[in-house]
């Protein structure tokens, strides 16, 4: 593009990609999600099999106030070797919700707060088809505790 300087382009390209990263239907090695609801998102590949070696991390964040449910679609990960922990909260410091491996159905997870961490880890060997999950923003405001 004539005239198009270096900085119009880097911020252009920043914008696409945080453009990406919030939109429903988010694919890749993990993001940051912000919307109410999403999904849905994938592993790496999706339905195609996922690479090996991989560390991928999926921050959630929802309105304050709400609760976080996943609900996955498909789940299929190598057993023993391949894991998708589920932390409730911002950090793997945090609770673990789930720990997951290996080809399950999955019920739905719901959080404590408005914010969850998923991290996806793979071994340098056999991948599988991996998993696709959504997720929504349930309203905790005015529930009996």
């Amino acid at each position: 593009m004539a005239g198009s300087s270096p900085r119009r382009s880097e911020a252009l390209a920043l914008c696409f990609l945080v453009f990406l990263l919030v939109l429903p239907g988010v694919s890749g090695c993990g993001g940051t999600l912000t919307a109410p609801s999403g999904g849905p998102v994938t592993s790496p590949n999706y339905p195609a099999n996922y690479g090996n070696s991989l560390n991928c991390e999926w921050l959630i964040t929802v309105p304050a106030g709400s609760t976080i449910r996943l609900t996955f679609d498909s789940f299929d990960v190598e057993q023993d070797y391949d894991f998708l922990r589920i932390y409730d909260g911002d950090s793997a410091s945090a609770a673990v919700l789930q720990e997951l491996t290996g080809p399950q159905s999955v019920s739905p997870i719901v959080s404590t707060s408005n914010v969850m961490l998923l991290r996806f880890t793979s071994d340098n060997s056999e991948a599988r088809q991996g998993f696709n999950f959504s997720y929504t923003s349930n309203n905790t405001y005015g529930m009996k505790k």
